[in-house]
């Protein structure tokens, strides 16, 4: 997906906001069973957890690419993910959701009345839940592997984290989930999400999911990032920066957000990257925090 830069002229320094800021409203990519399975040949499945809780699973293969999307209806949440490749058997793609436990394969369901039911669920869930994934970049990387593969960042960075919501512990969490594990933390331990008026936003935090040493590409963690709607690249210091090295056929919206400071503030300066297909907006933002 190719991308095209606005970035945001440096305000006062108070914290203002200098012009409207339009956003984006995503609830139309959270909206997968109305945009690519309604009116088109799919499939819906039924089957139970480990734990014995019943879940549903919608899988659509494209007819243009070799591809297929699923959805997962579960107690836990509404999972989405992307995948390349030739469609699997149902079990296969089970396993590709890391918080659903299964031995047996599910079973399909054919009931034109089950659309209309996942259709209502995808409305009430996509008007208040969110998820926005966060990278951490270091200076002179340039791929999106190198990005995914840092295990450690630093204070500049945490710092950064506290602005976006609350650190929770995972094991029980009760709040909205964002496809992560809350039962034995297989999707790391910690995590940051936030609530603002009314509505749950989770962050998939690259550096806090889990990392695998042998595994340059960090599928675990691209597979929560890669198929985030939002997703901000922090930097510490200013760098180069090429949507293109961010290789997602998700993200619609993409932020890279560098770290400045001064003498006793904080700033932050953001650039938006959007597809060249969206129409442009202009905004004006300087957020700080005052250092003692």
């Amino acid at each position: 997906m190719k991308f095209r830069e606005e970035v945001g002229s440096r305000g006062n320094g108070r914290g203002s906001i200098g012009s409207a800021v339009h956003l984006e409203n995503p609830e139309s990519h959270l909206r997968w069973y109305f945009k690519y399975f309604l009116g088109n040949g799919h499939q819906n499945y039924w089957g139970r957890q480990s734990d014995k809780s019943l879940f549903l699973l919608s899988i659509i293969a494209s007819k243009t690419e070799q591809q297929y999307r699923a959805i997962l209806w579960a107690k836990q949440g509404i999972e989405r993910i992307c995948c390349t490749g030739q469609r699997k058997s149902a079990l296969s793609i089970c396993h590709n959701f890391s918080s659903l436990k299964v031995e047996k394969g599910p079973r399909e369901i054919k009931s034109p009345d089950l659309m209309q039911d996942l259709l209502k669920i995808e409305e009430q869930e996509g008007a208040i839940n969110f998820k926005f994934g966060v990278l951490y970049k270091r200076k002179g990387q340039r791929t999106d592997d190198e990005i995914l593969c840092n295990n450690y960042s630093g204070p500049v960075f945490d710092k950064f984290l506290q602005l976006l919501g609350d650190r929770v512990q995972l094991k029980g969490f009760t709040g909205f989930k964002g496809g992560l594990d809350v039962r034995n933390n297989t999707t790391g331990e910690v995590t940051y999400c936030t609530r603002i008026v009314g509505k749950e936003i989770m962050f998939h935090i690259s550096t806090l999911l889990p990392y695998t040493p042998d595994n340059p590409q960090q599928v675990e963690r691209k597979r929560h990032i890669g198929n985030d709607i939002v997703n901000i690249v922090f930097q510490e210091e200013q760098d180069e920066f090429d949507p293109a090295w961010f290789k997602t056929k998700m993200s619609r919206i993409l932020y890279t957000i560098t770290h400045h400071n001064t003498l006793h503030t904080t700033h932050y300066n953001i650039t938006h990257h959007k597809p060249y297909h969206t129409k442009p907006y202009h905004y004006t933002v300087t957020l700080h925090t005052i250092t003692h």
